[in-house]
């Protein structure tokens, strides 16, 4: 199993119903609000989940409507390890990055693609 520490930066407006929507989630431990004045405001999200299978969930919280960008604050993958401490790697998947083209901020474009 894999545990992760995310923020999910949203606008105070959307924190509450994205609150609801994410508890009893199937792999999320807690959900708590950002504190007043934090630099990312929104909700504070614990998710477990297989090792194999918690990108794709990050992935999808990501996706949520309301949900402006995922911060990862922590990660954990130690019980996949082996007894050399290591783990393979998931296949590269590409991803769209907030705000992220090819540098006019306009196009949507993943960062480094040509037009």
């Amino acid at each position: 199993m894999a545990i992760a520490g995310i923020i999910l930066s949203a606008s105070a407006a959307a924190c509450a119903k994205l609150a609801k929507a994410l508890q009893g989630r199937d792999g999320i431990l807690d959900v708590q609000r950002t504190p007043d004045g934090a630099d990312i405001g929104g909700l504070v999200v614990v998710v477990e989940q297989p090792s194999d299978k918690i990108q794709k969930e990050l992935m999808t919280l990501r996706e949520l409507p309301e949900v402006d960008d995922l911060h990862l604050a922590f990660a954990d993958y130690e019980d996949d390890l082996d007894a050399q401490g290591h783990m393979g790697c998931p296949e590269h998947e590409s991803r769209r990055h907030a705000g992220a083209g090819t540098g006019d901020g306009e196009s949507g474009e993943q960062a480094g693609e040509a037009k």
